[in-house]
C-alpha cells in the first residue's frame, strides 16, 4: 500500500484555461511482482483542479479516477512506470464576481488519461518523481478540456516501511561494527 502526493500543471490545449493547478493524491496498491522487480499495481486518485481564464474567477473542479499502472525496475534506484486511468469528473456551478449578473454553469463528464514517470528511491519506503501525461476531461458534444499534465511526486510505501520494522524487531538491529 502506497500514498502518493503529486503536484502538477495541466496545460489546456484547447480550453480558455491558461493556469491550472492540481495538487493531486493517489492511493496504490501493489497486486502482482514480475521477474521479482516489477511491480503491476492499482491506483485510485482524487484531484481537486484550480483554473484561470480571461476575465472570470478562479474555477474549481474535481475528479476521481481508477486505474492500473506498471513499474519498470532499471536498478535498485530508479524505476520508469507507465499508467493509465479513467473515471469522472465535476465542476460547481459558480458565481463571476467580475461580473456580477454572470453565472458559470456546472459541467460533470467522464476523465480519462495516461502518464509515464521516472522514479528515485530515496530510501526503501520513499521515492520521489516526476511524470507527465495526457488527460481529456470528456464533455458532449465537444471535451471540456484537453491537456498535457506535468509533475513532481513524492511516495510513501506504508507496506514496505512495515515489513523492514518487522524484520529490525525480530532480527534485531543486525552487526554492529566499531
Amino acid at each position: 500500500f502506497e500514498a502518493r502526493l503529486m503536484p502538477a500543471m495541466l496545460f489546456s490545449v484547447d480550453s480558455p484555461f491558461f493556469f491550472i493547478f492540481s495538487p493531486g493524491l493517489s492511493l496504490n496498491l501493489n497486486l502482482i511482482t514480475i521477474r521479482k522487480r516489477d511491480d503491476i499495481y492499482l491506483t485510485l486518485q482524487g484531484t481537486p483542479l484550480m483554473m484561470n481564464a480571461m476575465g472570470i474567477d478562479s474555477v474549481w473542479a474535481f475528479d476521481v479516477d481508477f486505474g492500473a499502472g506498471y513499474n519498470f525496475r532499471i536498478s535498485d534506484r530508479f524505476i520508469v512506470a507507465a499508467e493509465g486511468y479513467g473515471g469522472g469528473w465535476t465542476k460547481p456551478a459558480s458565481k463571476s464576481s467580475v461580473s456580477k449578473d454572470k453565472k458559470i454553469p456546472g459541467a460533470s463528464g467522464i476523465a480519462f488519461g495516461g502518464r509515464l514517470s521516472g522514479n528515485y528511491y530515496i530510501s526503501s519506503a520513499l521515492k520521489a518523481s516526476f511524470f507527465a501525461g495526457y488527460k481529456n476531461y470528456y464533455y458532449k458534444p465537444t471535451p471540456f478540456m484537453n491537456g498535457i499534465e506535468a509533475g513532481l511526486g513524492i511516495s510513501y510505501n506504508f507496506t514496505k516501511s512495515f515489513k523492514e520494522l518487522i524484520e529490525k524487531n525480530q532480527y534485531g538491529l543486525g552487526k554492529i561494527n566499531i
